[in-house]
């Protein structure tokens, strides 16, 4: 069996229900049943005072401090890869030719300035990337969803 490259399907404003179904259909046909998730955040808030080295934490110190950046901050993106029990992600019907996982990117935090845990839905709804910013990635927060999917439906454009 071939084990293809693998691309990472971009999820969008307008091929959200597309990659959804596409997803559904993959979950359902009852092969790949195994699901990893990685979760991105715009940075970090909270960190161990300065007279302590944060590899020395123990796992509980630990924990609690990535869960204070976790719940103070918006996050960036998601990812998820769907795989079978050996391990390989689905083709979508390319004989094996590409193998796909996908990547949701979520817009309602401000790259440029301001503070990380601020929402910024004006950046949700503009369809265009401002002129005033060199970053591929700011323009990208105009085009992606807000953190609050899945809780409501409220989508922005891919930049153009």
């Amino acid at each position: 069996m071939a084990t293809g490259a693998v691309e990472v399907r971009q999820v969008w404003a307008e091929n959200a229900d597309y990659e959804f179904s596409l997803i559904r259909s993959v979950v359902c046909c009852g092969r790949f049943c195994f699901a990893a998730f990685d979760t991105e955040y715009p940075g970090t808030i909270y960190i161990p005072t300065p007279d302590v080295d944060p590899r020395g934490l123990s796992p509980t110190k630990r924990y609690e401090l990535l869960k204070l950046n976790v719940d103070a901050l918006h996050i960036v993106q998601l990812g998820l890869a769907l795989s079978d029990a050996a391990g390989r992600l689905p083709d979508l019907g390319t004989c094996g030719a590409f193998r796909f996982v996908w990547q949701f990117n979520f817009c309602d935090f401000d790259l440029l300035g301001g503070h990380p845990t601020t929402p910024t839905p004006s950046a949700c709804s503009s369809s265009r990337a401002s002129t005033s910013t060199p970053s591929a990635a700011a323009a990208s927060t105009r085009a992606a969803s807000p953190s609050c999917w899945p809780r409501r439906a409220c989508w922005a454009r891919r930049p153009a």
